[in-house]
């Protein structure tokens, strides 16, 4: 009967514990409209090329925004009009987290989000269609407190590791030590001087002459 509560008791913590985690991963992505010149820095080969509509290639003030856990995506043509798109992740402080590229599409004007089928559009000229499953541009959000290069380039992490004052983590070791190890020194003791025999010499020979 315990054993049975106990049991009880722990699944009922468990579900409770899960319950905001789900809550969070299944979190609609939502669009938004946003100056085409506040988007934060575009990585290399693409451009911002946001138009006003699907069958104008007049350039639009306004672009969509999609904002997804806690990050922010935007869309970008590439630099030389190729029919492809860059849809970049970035966190908080406008760092780039992650990239996805893909063809199909350019020159976005618009962002669908379909609940249903959760999935996500990203419209360009002549309504051509790039789409991502919600489950393709999820990023998990870091936890509160904890220090995350997850997103950082190696020579950034290589550079921090290199520091003077990084320092490797060390296994905890207990403070029992084997009986062996007691003692405060293991060396063994040294050894006597042995007596030069020419110093043995000269001594006799100074006591026979005096």
């Amino acid at each position: 009967m315990r054993r049975s509560l106990q049991l009880a008791v722990v699944s009922g913590v468990l579900l409770l514990a899960m319950a905001p985690l789900g809550a969070v991963a299944q979190e609609a992505p939502t669009v938004d409209q946003r100056l085409n010149s506040s988007h934060p820095a575009v990585p290399s080969g693409w451009k911002e090329a946001c138009v006003q509509g699907p069958d104008t290639g007049a350039p639009s003030e306004q672009c969509p925004v999609l904002t997804y856990n806690g990050y922010t995506y935007w869309a970008y043509s590439d630099i030389n009009n190729d029919v492809a798109m860059s849809i970049v992740a970035y966190d908080a402080a406008g760092e780039i987290f992650k990239q996805w590229d893909r063809p199909g599409a350019r020159y976005i004007w618009q962002i669908t989000v379909d609940a249903a089928a959760q999935t996500v559009s990203f419209a360009g000229q002549s309504n051509a269609k790039i789409t991502l499953g919600w489950s393709d541009l999820f990023i998990p959000a870091p936890r509160p407190g904890t220090l995350s290069i997850v997103g950082a380039d190696a020579q950034a992490a290589s550079s921090v590791r290199s520091a003077r004052w990084w320092r490797p983590t060390r296994p905890a070791t207990s403070r029992c030590r084997p009986a062996s190890l007691g003692r405060e020194s293991s060396r063994p003791a040294p050894s006597p001087a042995r007596p030069d025999p020419r110093a043995r010499a000269r001594r006799l020979t100074n006591i026979a002459s005096t």
